[in-house]
C-alpha cells in the first residue's frame, strides 16, 4: 500500500474540476471529500481528503487509516500551513471492499473522526465452478458456478462451448447459478461458465467433460532415462521398468513407478544391462528373463528382482538349467498359470535365433529356477503351444486364453496376425486380424478388452495406431491415437486403477533409438461405456 499527500491549490482544482460531493458523517467538525475514484481496480489510485470545518489554525495534525485496522497509514502534521483541506493518495494491493478512517487532532488534543468507503475490484467478474471430469454416458450431473463482480452484469453456462447460454441470469454483487445436465452420445464436450459487468468485461472458464465411451490420453511423469524395448512389470500397486536401449547404448538402470503421487524412484539397476527381455512378476519377485546385450549377444539366463528389498538373484556363473536351452531374441513371456494347471511357471514363444524364427517353446519353472524345452514336466499332456510362429509379438491373458498379437513372420515385415490359444480345447484360434499390422505392439488386458498400442510399421517406423479388441463382439475398434508413434513401449495395468500406462518407446526417426520422446508415460483411462 501507498499513500502520498497532495498540495493543497492542485487539490482544490481537482475538487472544483470533479465535482466533489462533500458528505457530513459521524462527528461535527470534519467532512470527508469524496469522488468517483474511490471506485477502482488493484493499481488505481484513489484520492482521500478531508476538510476541517473548524478555524484551520487549530489542526495538529490529519491521519488516514485505509484499512481501518487501527494503523495509520498517511499523517499531515500542520506545520503553519493551516490549510482547510488536505488530501492523499492512495494504492491498494488487493481487490476488496475498505473502510478508510479520517482522524484529525487538534492543537487543545481534541479527535475527530469520519469514515468513507471504497471499493476495489480486479476490473473483471471473479468466477468459480465445480465440474465434473468424467461422467457416464446418460448420467445426471449438476454444474454449480459462481459469479462476483461490485458490477455485476449476467452470468451463463454454455454447454457445448458454441457461444451460446443454456442457462443465464443477471446479477448486481454476485450470484451462484446452477444447471442440470446430461450426455446421452459418448464424446468429449466443453462447458463454459461465464459472466459479464456493467463496465464490459467478460470472464469465462472452461471445462472439459469426458462422457463415457470416449478414452483420452493424458501424461504421466517422465522417466528419469529415456529407452525403448524394456523389460516391464507391475507389482504391488506400482510399476517396476528395466533395461532398454536408446541411441547412447543400452540401459541398465531400474526405474520405479507410484501412481499416487506420479512420481518415479530409481530401483537397483539391471546387473546384466540389455534391451528385449521379458520381465513377469510373481510369486512376489519380478523374473527378467534373455535379453540383448551390449555386445549384440542374447542373455541366456533369468535376473530375479526382490521388490522388497530392491535386490537381484543373479546365477554367477549360470548352472546348465539356468541356461535358455535355445537362444532367441524377440520371445514372448507370459505367466502362465492362470492358463494352465501349472501356477509356477512361465512360457517363452516364438522369437528368433540364429538361423531366423524360432519355433521353440520353453517353460522357465520358478520353483526350480530352470528351463525346458519338455513342457510335459510341467504339464499333464504336451500341449500345441505354438501357432503361427512370429517374432517381436506380445503376448496377453484374457478371459482365460493366451492370445498373440501381430509380431512378424520372419523377423522384418509387420504381421497382422491374432492368435488364441484355448487350454481347454488344445487349440489355438485364428482371431479377427490387426486393422493395422505391426511388430513389438505393447498390449494390455483392460475391462474385459484387449488394447494394442503403437508398435513398427515397417518403412514408416513406429506407430501412432491404438486399437482396442472386443471379445464378445469379436471385432476391433479405433482408439485416440498415441500422442506421440511409438514402438518398443510396453503397457501395463494394474488392478484396481482400470487404467493403461504407456510407458517409454522408440520414436518414429529411424533405426536408431534415439533420446526423444523415449521419457513419456502416457495413460489411458477406462472406456466406460459403448459407443
Amino acid at each position: 500500500m501507498r499513500a502520498q499527500r497532495i498540495a493543497l491549490p492542485l487539490l482544490l482544482a481537482i475538487a472544483l474540476g470533479l465535482g466533489a460531493c462533500e458528505e457530513k458523517l459521524e462527528e461535527p467538525g470534519i467532512h470527508v471529500l469524496t469522488f468517483d475514484s474511490l471506485r477502482g481496480t488493484i493499481g488505481d489510485t484513489l484520492l482521500f481528503g478531508g476538510r476541517y470545518t473548524g478555524n484551520p489554525a487549530d489542526v495538529a495534525r490529519h491521519q488516514w487509516d485505509f484499512n481501518s485496522d487501527g494503523i495509520f497509514d498517511a499523517t499531515w502534521v500542520n506545520e503553519g500551513q493551516d490549510w482547510p483541506l488536505v488530501f492523499f493518495r492512495h494504492i491498494y494491493a488487493r481487490a476488496a471492499e475498505y473502510t478508510a478512517t479520517l482522524q484529525v487532532t487538534t492543537v487543545q488534543n481534541r479527535l475527530y473522526r469520519a469514515t468513507t468507503r471504497a471499493v476495489v475490484t480486479d476490473g473483471v467478474p471473479q468466477l468459480s465452478a465445480s465440474v465434473p471430469d468424467t461422467v457416464d454416458c446418460g448420467e445426471s450431473f449438476t454444474l454449480i458456478g459462481h459469479a462476483a463482480d461490485d458490477a455485476g452484469n449476467r452470468a451463463f453456462w454454455d454447454i457445448g462451448g458454441d457461444g451460446s447460454a443454456e442457462l443465464s441470469q443477471t446479477y448486481t454483487d454476485s450470484v451462484t447459478l446452477a444447471y442440470a445436465a446430461s450426455f446421452a452420445e459418448p464424446g468429449r464436450y466443453t462447458v463454459v461458465f461465464g459472466a459479464s459487468d456493467n463496465d464490459n468485461h467478460v470472464e469465462r472458464l472452461s471445462f472439459t467433460v469426458t462422457v463415457g465411451g470416449a478414452p483420452y490420453w493424458t501424461s504421466g511423469a517422465s522417466l528419469d532415462e529415456a529407452r525403448a524395448d524394456h523389460a516391464a512389470a507391475a507389482h504391488d500397486g506400482r510399476l517396476f521398468v528395466f533395461g532398454g536401449r536408446h541411441g547412447r547404448g543400452v540401459v541398465a538402470s531400474t526405474e520405479i513407478y507410484d501412481p499416487v503421487g506420479d512420481s518415479w524412484s530409481p530401483g537397483a539397476p539391471l546387473p546384466t544391462p540389455r534391451w528385449g527381455a521379458r520381465a513377469v512378476a510373481m510369486n512376489e519377485r519380478i523374473y527378467v528373463l534373455g535379453g540383448v546385450t551390449q555386445a549384440d549377444t542374447v542373455f541366456p539366463s533369468v535376473e530375479i528382482y526382490e521388490p522388497a528389498t530392491d535386490s537381484w538373484t543373479v546365477f554367477d556363473p549360470p548352472l546348465p538349467k539356468h541356461r535358455m536351452p535355445s537362444l532367441k531374441r524377440g520371445f514372448a513371456a507370459l505367466k502362465v498359470g492362470g492358463i494352465t494347471a501349472c501356477c509356477d511357471s512361465i512360457l517363452l514363444f516364438g522369437g528368433m535365433g540364429a538361423g531366423g524364427i524360432n519355433d521353440t517353446t520353453l517353460i522357465y519353472s520358478t520353483e526350480r529356477d530352470s528351463f525346458s524345452m519338455d513342457l510335459t514336466h510341467f504339464m499333464q499332456e504336451t500341449r500345441a503351444w505354438l501357432g503361427g510362429v512370429t517374432a517381436w509379438n506380445t503376448p496377453a491373458e484374457l478371459d482365460g486364453r493366451l492370445f498373440g498379437v501381430g509380431g512378424s513372420t520372419d523377423g522384418a515385415t509387420p504381421s497382422s496376425r491374432v492368435e488364441a490359444y484355448d487350454p481347454f480345447s488344445d487349440f489355438w484360434r485364428v482371431q479377427p486380424s490387426l486393422p493395422t499390422a505391426r511388430l513389438a505392439p505393447a498390449v494390455a488386458v483392460s475391462g474385459g478388452k484387449l488394447y494394442v498400442l503403437g508398435g513398427a510399421t515397417g518403412t514408416s517406423g513406429a506407430s501412432a495406431v491404438a486399437e482396442v479388441y472386443s471379445l464378445s463382439g469379436e471385432a476391433w475398434d479405433a482408439l485416440p491415437p498415441l500422442p506421440l508413434p511409438r514402438s518398443g513401449a510396453t503397457a501395463l495395468v494394474l488392478p484396481g486403477l482400470e487404467r493403461i500406462f504407456l510407458i517409454a518407446g522408440a520414436t518414429p526417426a529411424t533405426s536408431t533409438y534415439h533420446v526423444e520422446g523415449s521419457r513419456d508415460l502416457q495413460i489411458l483411462p477406462p472406456w466406460r461405456c459403448e459407443p
